[in-house]
């Protein structure tokens, strides 16, 4: 039995993990900011009769991360895997967003797993071994959509901070995997922001035809369960090829999506020119 830590489980692809280790009988401790959002991941684990402690966990807060996982460690005795799951996007025009936006976005995205991953380490180098998982995205990985400018950065920066921290820990029988979803049916559209540009803000028909590609491919998508199973997989170094793996990526290719909005946008700026 694994002793499991997962941020950001009150819906998506960390609900989907927390159920995936519980059916392996795992010890999960499935976090996340408001624990009263937890109530639908545990009807699904008591509709299969599985358990999983529900913890809060403030992935932004320094304090809160340290003593959930302080805690964990203090009852388990040790703590084989974290899942860094938790996030948020925001969809603006690089000229549209604001200090906070950025900050918001890098703090959640990319600050929480290193605040995580910084206070499980030790853990994981008394015992001689552990796995960080870091959900980044294929955002991460293809040249960024436009008025994607900060989540597209943290993903990236999420995939560095992977090779970082095998760079650093693999000596102590710690590894890290970067798992780079595309789309999947889960609430990232309604965790961030969408800025409201004006109707003769230049952006916003760029801002419209992103805005909407991104809405009809996650509510066409598929559940976060192959994710889930990746995650496992990782976790239970199953996975090769190296650090990072993309996940579930079919159909809209996110580089070849962005070349067309551009060329979209140049037609538009030159009909409005001429």
């Amino acid at each position: 039995m694994s002793v499991v830590l997962i941020t950001g489980c009150s819906s998506g692809i960390g609900s989907a993990s927390a159920l995936a280790f519980a059916r392996l009988g795992d010890q999960v401790y499935a976090t996340m900011r408001d624990p009263e959002r937890g109530d639908e991941l545990q009807r699904l684990l008591a509709d299969e009769g599985l358990d999983a402690e529900i913890v809060r966990l403030d992935v932004t807060d320094d304090e809160s991360v340290r003593r959930a996982i302080s805690a964990v460690v203090d009852r388990e005795g040790r703590l084989d895997t974290v899942v860094n799951n938790a996030g948020i996007g925001i969809l603006a025009p690089l000229e549209r967003t604001t200090d906070e936006h950025w900050l918001a976005t890098l703090g959640t995205n990319l600050l929480g797993p290193v605040r995580v991953t910084r206070a499980a380490l030790p853990a994981m180098r008394a015992q001689g071994a552990g796995v960080i998982v870091n959900i980044s995205s294929v955002a991460g990985r293809s040249s960024p959509v436009p008025t994607q400018s900060a989540y597209a950065a943290s993903k990236h920066a999420l995939c560095a901070l992977t090779d970082s921290i095998n760079a650093e820990c693999a000596s102590f029988g710690i590894s890290a995997y970067c798992l780079e979803p595309g789309f999947f049916a889960t609430a990232i559209m309604e965790k961030g922001a969408v800025v409201r540009l004006d109707d003769d803000d230049p952006y916003k028909p760029m801002a419209d035809m992103v805005e909407g590609f991104f809405r009809a491919s996650v509510a066409a998508a598929p559940p976060p369960n192959a994710v889930a199973v990746q995650v496992v997989a990782a976790a239970r170094g199953e996975l090769t090829g190296g650090a990072h793996h993309v996940v579930g990526f079919s159909g809209n290719d996110p580089t070849a999506t962005a070349a067309r909005i551009t060329a979209n946008q140049r037609r538009d700026v030159t009909s409005r020119e001429t």
